[in-house]
């Protein structure tokens, strides 16, 4: 929430998709959610799977920079085939299950299903250096 790209002036986090492990991950991330932003609870971050009923509405509303969710939390249903070019921010929990990622991994799925190019097409070079930087640096520091 504080890290994120920001949209309607920065006052609102831009859409986000989050990639859990599974679904229990997916609620828990949920409900930790809701804890630390009560006024938001139960319309800003969304849990969207295979498991959740009126998933394609919620997919649909996600698709929508005006209407929440703005934070999709997910499994598997939206690394693949969902065409939501407002999205600005992934948390790709699955990646960070050992603690580190290759950053060559920016330009493979998830990143690419948002964006064929990876973060080159969505953020600036000097974004881009800082995300590699970061995700080297954490390699680094866990070895």
């Amino acid at each position: 929430m504080t890290r994120g790209l920001k949209v309607a002036g920065g006052e609102r986090l831009g859409k986000t998709i989050v990639f859990a492990k599974n679904n229990e991950h997916a609620e828990f991330i949920a409900t930790r959610f809701n804890v630390h932003y009560p006024h938001l609870k139960g319309e800003f971050a969304r849990v969207i799977t295979f498991k959740v009923e009126y998933a394609q509405s919620l997919i649909d509303a996600f698709s929508d920079a005006s209407k929440a969710p703005h934070i999709a939390i997910s499994v598997v249903m939206l690394d693949t085939g969902i065409d939501v070019p407002e999205v600005l921010n992934l948390v790709v929990e699955h990646l960070t299950e050992l603690g580190v990622m290759d950053p060559s991994r920016l330009y493979e799925s998830p990143f690419t299903d948002v964006s064929p190019a990876g973060p080159d097409a969505l953020f600036s070079q000097a974004q881009v250096d800082r995300i590699v930087e970061v995700l080297r640096d954490v390699k680094t520091k866990a070895a």
